[in-house]
């Protein structure tokens, strides 16, 4: 059995965590310190909320180019902290 991976590395350049806040509009997002995109993890840790409806809890991350991070939930007028943590390797 083989496995592959994305890196071609192993060694970590650098790790980034952070929350991105959500009130009214469903979008929000993160500056990071800037990464070389193909060689970075994105990871979605989880979303607090402050509403009942599960449409508007479903959250979703992405490393939308080298410096910023997007975070999308269902619409609503409620607050939401999306909680993310990024891994850069060589």
């Amino acid at each position: 059995m083989s496995t592959s991976s994305q890196f071609t590395g192993g060694a970590i350049k650098g790790i980034q965590r952070g929350v991105i806040a959500i009130s009214s509009g469903g979008t929000g997002t993160a500056t990071i310190t800037s990464v070389d995109t193909t060689k970075t993890e994105l990871r979605f840790l989880g979303v607090t909320y402050d509403s009942t409806s599960l449409s508007e809890s479903m959250a979703r991350i992405a490393l939308t180019n080298a410096t910023t991070i997007t975070a999308t939930r269902g619409a609503g007028g409620n607050n939401s902290s999306i909680s993310w943590e990024l891994t850069e390797f060589y």
